[in-house]
């Protein structure tokens, strides 16, 4: 008797927006010189890169992993500051545009204060006026 494979459903299109903080600390590396021998091993491997670059990295492959499910997913990048800042224009499902605003990220300064009000804002935005 012959074994069929189970049948993978398909995924329904989703909005998904990606909020990132973008505080200095994420140009530090995940490892330090003082760190034990076999941590500085690890940092050498990958190059001792930094907390955003590993993010940027981690983002793009989620990015293009959600994408090889379904191409419809939609994606809205929105960056933390003092604030939340809308980068993209409300969803797109261009990939390579989201990848390329990911690719541009940059940290922006120490924040000592937050307007909670502007997630709110942004997601209105998004998610009611495009």
């Amino acid at each position: 008797m012959e074994q069929t494979r189970p049948r993978l459903t398909t995924c329904p299109p989703e909005k998904i927006i990606i909020f990132l903080d973008l505080s200095d600390e994420l140009n530090e590396c995940i490892f330090s010189r003082s760190a034990p021998k076999t941590q500085q091993l690890l940092a050498t491997l990958t190059n001792t890169k930094s907390k955003l670059e590993i993010l940027k990295q981690a983002l793009r492959m989620y990015v293009l992993s959600k994408n090889s499910l379904n191409d419809k997913h939609e994606f809205a990048l929105v960056v933390l500051t003092e604030g939340a800042v809308a980068v993209t224009d409300g969803f797109s499902s261009n990939i390579d545009g989201i990848l390329e605003h990911i690719s541009c990220i940059n940290t922006q300064g120490l924040f000592t204060q937050f307007n909670m009000d502007s997630i709110l804002e942004v997601l209105y935005v998004a998610l009611y006026l495009h």
